[in-house]
């Protein structure tokens, strides 16, 4: 897949939209935590590394933002849905 400026903004704004639009029940940990849940197998937008750390630029978006509102974010591995 090409990665063009219109793609780049469709997948920041989607990044976007499900941390706005998450229900306070993703808050589980507590209400400072914020969990990301991603498969890790989409580079560059998620990838797992060779250490098994999740990496890529969602993870980053997610983390970013996080720092922003005062949330400690924390990605989750979960498998697709096919």
């Amino acid at each position: 897949m090409t990665i063009t400026r219109s793609n780049f903004l469709r997948w920041t704004f989607a990044a976007c939209a499900s941390l706005a639009l998450t229900p306070s029940a993703s808050f589980a940990e507590s209400k400072d935590t914020y969990v990301f849940a991603t498969e890790g197998a989409f580079p560059p937008f998620n990838m797992t590394s060779p250490t098994g750390e999740l990496k890529g630029f969602e993870i980053d978006l997610i983390n970013e933002i996080g720092k922003r509102v005062g949330l400690v974010s924390r990605s989750s591995r979960r498998r697709g849905t096919e």
